[in-house]
């Protein structure tokens, strides 16, 4: 199978999978145009938790980011969740520059 063929099936699937995303997230909250602004934040915390680079990173960064929102959510409440997830992220960035799979340059 040609490489640009495959780049052509993956760039169709992942706008396939973005726009059912926004449909679903749009039939559960309003359509604002800013609405997109704390998803992204999020995508970048998770990204950046899990090291940069790397391709299992970004999975295991939104799972602890999922679990530790959950359990905060959970026990200390939902306004808790953010100061949490932020603060796991500077505490990894001080301890590990590079995320918890990164690798160095």
């Amino acid at each position: 199978m040609p490489v640009a063929h495959i780049y052509a099936v993956t760039f169709g699937l992942g706008a396939a999978l973005a726009g059912a995303a926004g449909v679903l997230w749009g039939t559960l909250f309003p359509i604002t145009p800013t609405m997109g602004g704390p998803l992204t934040l999020k995508a970048f915390a998770v990204n950046v938790l899990g090291g940069l680079g790397t391709m299992m990173g970004p999975l295991v960064g939104g799972v602890v980011l999922g679990v530790i929102e959950a359990y905060t959510s959970t026990y200390l409440g939902p306004t808790y969740a953010n100061v949490f997830s932020f603060g796991l992220l500077v505490l990894v960035l001080s301890l590990r520059p590079t995320g918890i799979l990164g690798k160095s340059a």
